[in-house]
């Protein structure tokens, strides 16, 4: 390199910083006709050997400046056997059909579960409940899917999350009334009662009866109905009071989390949270591609 950069000072007129970088090009040269041409520099003493070495070393930096950039070897060629590429050829129309029914299973969804907490119009007290589930699951090392819409012979359970712990399934089926809810442990009607307006809400131990049915059939349809499960009701309103035959899987906010938080079954258990929990989300996304 020094003998270089003392030619290029006295006879070629050429800097020392680009003789400094024609000296790494030299350098280097060996390990590029190995690596791009498989041979060393001692197997290219021959000249037809040197110049079919050249050649293969051309053909290379060729292929490297065509292919656009950020693509790997082999992506952009043809890959439908009609003569177009992938890009070319537009877009998959069973894909397509999949994609606008999840959206669409997505947006009836999310309609439903804001109708159920319209009464008392508490959409924040509804997200305030969703991201309190989500850490305490984190934190426990608990298993949360959210939203709980599993599926089954084309009925969609509406279910706020589904909470997988040690010792069992919890469903969380969430409702958003506020002011005084009068329960009933029949199949009665029961009551929202604001100052001195009192207004039937339909039977809530009916309607989370069939959502317990849905998930059950759907964890029984994909091999895990011997999981002990249960689906609970919560309020999510922080201004709600529950009075009347309160059911015992009936619970405001602060006592469901009070009750998982203290209850011993949750902590300890023969399941394992995390593995329970992604087979039961993986049949969550089995249901979606079926419906």
């Amino acid at each position: 390199m020094t003998i270089l950069m003392q030619v290029g000072n006295e006879d070629s007129g050429l800097s020392p910083a680009v003789m400094t970088i024609i000296a790494l090009l030299l350098l280097m040269l060996p390990y590029l006709i190995r690596r791009y041409t498989g041979r060393s520099v001692t197997d290219l003493v021959h000249l037809p050997v040197l110049f079919e070495g050249l050649e293969r070393l051309a053909d290379r930096f060729r292929n490297l400046v065509r292919r656009p950039f950020g693509t790997k070897s082999g992506e952009g060629k043809r890959s439908d056997g009609k003569g177009k590429t992938a890009s070319e050829a537009g877009p998959d129309p069973a894909k397509e059909e999949r994609k606008n029914r999840s959206l669409e299973v997505k947006r009836e969804y999310r309609e439903k579960t804001l109708e159920k907490h319209r009464a008392g119009n508490v959409k924040n007290d509804y997200l305030q409940t969703v991201s309190r589930l989500l850490t305490f699951g984190r934190k426990k090392r608990l298993f949360t899917i959210f939203p709980g819409n599993l599926q089954h012979d084309g009925k969609t359970a509406d279910l706020m999350a589904i909470l997988v712990t040690r010792a069992r399934v919890i469903g969380i089926n969430a409702y958003g009334f506020d002011q005084t809810v009068h329960c009933r442990k029949d199949n009665g009607a029961w009551q929202q009662e604001s100052g001195n307006t009192k207004k039937p809400i339909g039977s809530l131990n009916a309607e989370n009866a069939v959502q317990d049915r849905i998930v059950r059939d759907a964890l029984r349809a994909g091999g895990l109905g011997s999981l002990p499960y249960e689906t609970v009701m919560v309020f999510t309103s922080s201004n709600v009071t529950l009075s009347g035959e309160k059911p015992e899987n009936v619970f405001t906010q602060e006592e469901f989390f009070l009750a998982i938080d203290t209850d011993r079954d949750v902590k300890e258990g023969p399941l394992d949270p995390r593995d329970t929990g992604r087979r039961i989300a993986a049949l969550k996304k089995a249901g979606k591609q079926v419906r």
